[in-house]
């Protein structure tokens, strides 16, 4: 780690005659450089260098952090928390490409604490669902919406999402429904997608969450309500490619313990 500090007025943590032409060419050092917070955010509001330059940064921590510099800075952002003893080698297999990332958030990252809380299934026509009914689109200073949303993740290829099919359109509540779509690598490079299915009650007696499915009632007792359910599929749960729906013909209760929190789930694949 560079000291925080400067020689000639360059920040060490940002000189490439040190880091790169020392360090790296002439002491032959071939390992990762890191840098605190501190430092960085110094040279990005004090010295204003390489804002032009292409740059990875990598998050360190046990808890979501929110970076505007990494937003303005950087053009990736490797979401490390704590790795342990292997985790440096899994880094940089990350970084260099030799792994490709499929990664994906288990939680929203807020902007700022005053927008908290975030998360993907609020109630719905809450947080950044308002619509126009709060009279503003954004707060005065940032945006409704989260820095990054539940589910998020990048990779060095890309996905196709398509041929949605729902095969049961109508089902009672003792029913299963089965869902299928296709998944099709689109880049040059071998990756592995995250694919997450969402599911959305349009009416209900109640207040429902924004994405989810079995809930409790105005008795607080688990309810399979009839209507209408929307299926969203996607990257994310802002990042919806597919959409379709099917329908509950009648509402049920159901006993808690019987309730599943999964779904079986199958997958063919097909190497081109």
């Amino acid at each position: 780690m560079p000291c925080y500090c400067t020689i000639n007025g360059e920040p060490v943590s940002a000189s490439r005659k040190l880091l790169t032409g020392l360090l790296r060419e002439e002491m032959g050092f071939d390992g990762l450089v890191v840098s605190d917070y501190s430092a960085i955010a110094n040279v990005h509001h004090v010295q204003r260098l390489y804002e032009s330059e292409t740059e990875a940064g990598l998050h360190f921590h046990g808890r979501p952090v929110s970076d505007d510099l990494a937003d303005s800075l950087l053009n990736g952002l490797l979401e490390c928390w704590n790795p342990s003893e292997y985790g440096a080698e899994a880094i940089v297999s990350v970084l260099t490409g030799a792994y490709n990332s499929s990664g994906k958030l288990p939680l929203s990252v807020a902007r700022s604490a005053g927008q908290i809380p975030v998360y993907y299934n609020h109630p719905n026509g809450s947080s950044y669902h308002q619509g126009e009914s709060i009279g503003f689109a954004d707060y005065v200073d940032l945006p409704h919406t989260p820095r990054y949303f539940f589910g998020y993740g990048l990779s060095y290829t890309s996905f196709a999402y398509e041929g949605l099919t729902i095969h049961q359109p109508k089902i009672a509540p003792e029913d299963t429904v089965q869902i299928s779509f296709t998944v099709k690598n689109t880049g040059s490079v071998t990756g592995t997608e995250i694919v997450q299915l969402y599911v959305r009650d349009c009416y209900a007696r109640m207040v429902r969450p924004v994405q989810e499915l079995a809930y409790l009632d105005e008795n607080m007792h688990w309810l399979i309500e009839a209507g209408e359910i929307d299926v969203l599929v996607g990257a994310s749960s802002n990042d919806i490619r597919l959409t379709g729906s099917f329908r509950i013909r009648e509402s049920r209760h159901i006993q808690g313990r019987d309730r599943a929190f999964w779904a079986e789930a199958s997958q063919t694949a097909e190497i081109i």
